[in-house]
């Protein structure tokens, strides 16, 4: 699975919404209505707004932990095929590009930590994303 590739799907979509939404505000429906259905009407938009910008925060940060989660399988991957490659040179007696290897494996497991680590901070941080929240005629 391409979770790079959807995160920037993710990523786009919510520059889209929040490029098509700039716009929109209470003074919007300013002369339609009048009196308490106006200032309920405005009260809901303005809620609504902030809600929507609240969800696009969390889908951002969604967006941010597959991205991670995408270094994450690459690294995992580039250890796997250097333990594959540490196997053949073994055999051959290369030392010092097994030597090489194995301190890049190192390197690419504390990535690992610090990656599963910074997942799981913004997963923890991620409430559910919820659409009715953001309805008008709630």
């Amino acid at each position: 699975m391409d979770y790079g590739g959807i995160s920037s799907s993710i990523s786009s979509s919510i520059s889209t919404v929040k490029g098509n939404t700039v716009g929109i505000s209470s003074n919007n429906f300013n002369g339609f209505w009048q009196g308490d259905a106006h200032d309920n009407l405005t009260s809901r938009l303005t809620s609504a707004m902030s809600n929507l910008n609240t969800q696009l925060g969390l889908l951002g940060n969604f967006a941010s932990a597959l991205n991670k989660l995408q270094e994450y399988k690459e690294a995992k991957e580039k250890i796997k095929s250097n333990e594959s490659e540490i196997s053949r040179l073994d055999k051959l007696k290369d030392s010092s590009r097994i030597s090489s290897l194995e301190s890049e494996n190192t390197r690419l497991k504390t990535k690992m930590e610090s990656l599963k680590s910074s997942i799981e901070s913004i997963v923890n941080s991620i409430t559910p994303f919820s659409t009715q929240e953001t309805l008008i005629g709630k």
